[in-house]
């Protein structure tokens, strides 16, 4: 328990309890004596610059607080004043927040060990930092060449196969090696069994994801959307004007001939199932249109075509991607791909 007792070195009188302030050497004063001194000195001082003698021991021991009285804004002590430490406290408040005092039981708490954890957890958390940041820069550069590696063989498998209309299995194999040779060069030949897994996970999604975009650049070249100019004439009359001719003869109330009864026309093949005055009327009628009729007709052509790729790629994109990574050869490929991986990565 701290000494409280803080005797003012101006009246002998107890500090506790009242406005006080304190000098270098630990010394307590009641600030209204040391006002009063304050005052008394400066009349001294007044009467001394008159020629007069003035008694220096009236101040003597608390000379260094003359001229430096806090404000009240700074002052300590007062009503609410820590016995501890003189300092402010809430009126409602227990323990002060200065020296750890305690107001219900005299005592005051121990703050250094609380410090000391302070310092503990705060050396623990830089600790954890650098740890953490040195693994990441242990894994960021293996990881980038591992991707690396995957994304150009994955781009080379698929472009095999879209511009050179073949697929090449093995290619995948050789995605694996390009993965483990990637992880390797940026671990810096450090190898183990940590970066071969890492190098097998990469490759894993590498291979799949070539399989994806092998499956959607397939069915993009199938689904190729067509542009008004590559519609032929046959197309816009078999598509178009043939249908349009149809319309005329029913509205005019003619029986059309159609040698197939048996077939629906919308089922009709042109220009093998139409009769051949139906296929007259119909290169007749195209071939009188203006350039910009035509030229419509090619336009919405080319439009329904694009509508119905959209509509229908990417379902065939799906029934691709799993039909190419269910087939048993894939499956091979792609444990080959998983296994050169990991022994690439953990080469040391």
């Amino acid at each position: 328990m701290p000494n409280i007792d803080k005797p003012c070195v101006l009246c002998g009188e107890s500090c506790v309890g009242h406005a006080r302030i304190k000098n270098e050497k630990g010394q307590y004063a009641h600030q209204a004596c040391a006002e009063q001194k304050n005052e008394q000195a400066h009349e001294q001082a007044l009467v001394a610059s008159e020629g007069e003698d003035w008694n220096d021991e009236l101040i003597e021991g608390m000379d260094d607080l003359l001229g430096d009285i806090p404000s009240s804004s700074d002052e300590i002590g007062g009503a609410n004043a820590c016995p501890g430490c003189g300092q402010a406290m809430g009126d409602d408040a227990i323990v002060c927040m200065s020296c750890g005092y305690n107001r219900e039981s005299g005592s005051q708490s121990q703050t250094k060990a609380s410090k000391e954890r302070v310092v503990k957890e705060s050396k623990v958390a830089e600790a954890s930092a650098a740890i953490v940041g040195s693994l990441a820069n242990q894994l960021f550069y293996p990881v980038l060449g591992g991707c690396i590696g995957g994304a150009i063989g994955a781009s080379i498998w698929s472009a095999v196969a879209y511009y050179g209309h073949i697929r090449f299995g093995i290619l995948a194999w050789g995605i694996g090696l390009l993965v483990g040779t990637g992880v390797n060069i940026g671990s810096r030949d450090t190898g183990g069994v940590y970066f071969g897994l890492i190098g097998a996970i990469i490759a894993v999604g590498s291979v799949v994801g070539g399989n994806y975009l092998t499956a959607t650049l397939l069915v993009k070249q199938y689904l190729e959307v067509m542009e008004p100019g590559d519609v032929s004439d046959d197309l816009a009359m078999s598509k178009v004007v043939v249908w349009e001719v149809l319309d005329e003869w029913n509205d005019r109330g003619d029986e059309i001939p159609w040698p197939k009864e048996w077939k629906a026309w919308e089922l009709a093949d042109w220009p093998n199932d139409f009769s051949r005055v139906i296929r007259d009327d119909t290169s007749d009628k195209w071939y009188r249109m203006s350039y910009d009729e035509q030229d419509s007709i090619r336009a919405e052509i080319a439009e329904m075509t694009y509508a119905n790729s959209e509509f229908i790629d990417h379902e065939m994109i799906e029934i691709g991607f799993f039909a190419l990574m269910m087939q048993p050869i894939n499956i091979i490929w792609l444990v080959l791909a998983v296994g050169s991986a990991f022994s690439a990565a953990a080469y040391q």
